[in-house]
């Protein structure tokens, strides 16, 4: 679906005129009744996966929804097509975006993985104080609409150095860490460290860090060796769908894919 629809530079291009949100599967029970109540998911199971385009209040289909873009459109050219006649009739207001703010995640921990799940980089906004993070989120702001760093990094904001333990242990100051997660998004590596003190040399370091040469995963492989090795995500709310569960766990643990 990624490689095909999401990764269609003409999609891409596309997807400026629209609020696009990532909705993390089987994570929050508030987000899943949210999905239910736009997609009628066959025998009401929650799959892992919902495509929509909605009006600006979140409440009328703009185009058919289904479990990806390939139920509403024929191929990437198509879906982008269809876009740009939507964003016609709902035209954004001006630095609506940036009016938003940053777009974090809500914890560390998701971040992490849907970081290794997308194959992108993590920018983790620390700061003991709130004044600090507001001051590293001013300097971050302008950038990360940017045209040329938007879709390059994820966000995550963090108060606490124990939640940085096993990705950057010992931090004492504010600071925004570029983050590299690992293949299943279960640890990291920071790649930099910018201190508030410094944190007008950011723009340059992350210029830098737009070099990701991860690449996309094979789904496939990535899910088979995970469970050959051992590894294990534990989901936020239980896992519907049965099928996305790894099936010598589904009798000992209810939860995990």
């Amino acid at each position: 679906m990624d490689r095909s629809y999401l990764s269609d530079q003409e999609v891409v291009a596309a997807s400026r005129d629209f609020v696009c949100i990532r909705l993390s599967t089987y994570e929050e029970m508030e987000e899943a009744a949210f999905m239910k109540s736009i997609y009628r998911f066959r025998g009401g199971t929650l799959k892992n996966s919902l495509f929509a385009i909605l009006d600006p209040e979140g409440k009328k289909h703009l185009a058919e929804p289904g479990r990806s873009p390939k139920f509403t459109y024929e191929d990437g050219a198509a879906m982008a097509s269809g876009m740009r006649k939507i964003a016609k009739k709902y035209p954004a207001k001006k630095s609506e975006a940036e009016l938003m703010g940053l777009p974090y995640f809500d914890a560390l921990r998701l971040a992490l993985n849907v970081t290794a799940c997308d194959s992108q980089r993590l920018l983790i906004v620390f700061g003991e104080k709130e004044s600090e993070r507001m001051a590293l989120e001013k300097k971050l702001l302008p950038l990360a609409w940017r045209k040329d760093f938007i879709g390059k990094f994820l966000y995550v904001r963090c108060s606490d150095p124990k939640e940085l333990e096993g990705i950057a242990d010992g931090v004492d100051e504010a600071c925004v860490l570029i983050v590299e997660a690992d293949s299943y998004g279960l640890k990291g590596r920071v790649l930099e460290t910018v201190p508030l003190a410094k944190v007008n040399g950011l723009e340059k370091i992350l210029l830098a860090a737009t070099d990701n040469k991860q690449g996309s995963k094979d789904s496939k492989r990535q899910i088979g060796r995970g469970r050959r090795i051992g590894v294990r995500w534990e989901t936020g709310i239980e896992v519907e769908d049965k099928g996305q569960v790894d099936p010598s766990q589904r009798r000992s643990r209810g939860r995990g894919r």
